[in-house]
């Protein structure tokens, strides 16, 4: 397996919409697992394809001790509100109050090529969310306001 890194804004396929995955085969399950170990190293909970340089519509995301590894995801439905402070990888050292629904119905496919359905909420609903925005060309710097980086915490100490 050879290693991607992560792409860092302004790279144009963070900016694109990622193609849909026609077809669940090995190489797409090689991805999934070569973008989950991308997101362990770098301390991150969630990634999208797009991150590693590849546009295709797949998302891991791990949190509170479970995996997800999702093909051709999307939000089914949306409530509430919640408003938090997101990091990004493609935008590192950077954090930014973003407004998102504070629970939704996650559709895709898993990597054994059945569909899944999740209703999540909180952190875990503001993840997916995030995620998926990446694969519509969508980063929190365009939907958040700008509240810190690393360079504006060194300045105040």
């Amino acid at each position: 397996m050879i290693f991607k890194k992560i792409i860092t804004y302004p790279d144009p396929i963070l900016l694109a919409i990622a193609q849909p995955v026609e077809e669940i085969n090995p190489e797409i399950r090689d991805i999934l697992d070569e973008m989950t170990h991308i997101m362990n190293i770098s301390d991150g909970i969630g990634l999208a394809a797009p991150q590693i340089g590849i546009s295709k519509r797949l998302i891991t995301v791990g949190l509170n001790g479970r995996l997800y590894q999702l093909i051709n995801p999307n939000i089914g439905w949306k409530g509430g509100i919640q408003t938090n402070i997101e990091g990004c990888l493609s935008l590192p050292n950077q954090e930014y109050e973003v407004t998102r629904a504070r629970e939704v119905v996650v559709v895709g496919i898993n990597t054994d090529n059945k569909p899944v359905t999740l209703l999540v909420d909180g952190l875990l609903a503001c993840v997916f969310q995030h995620e998926i925005d990446h694969l519509d060309g969508e980063l929190i710097n365009a939907s958040g306001t700008f509240v810190s980086s690393d360079e504006m915490k060194q300045a105040k100490n």
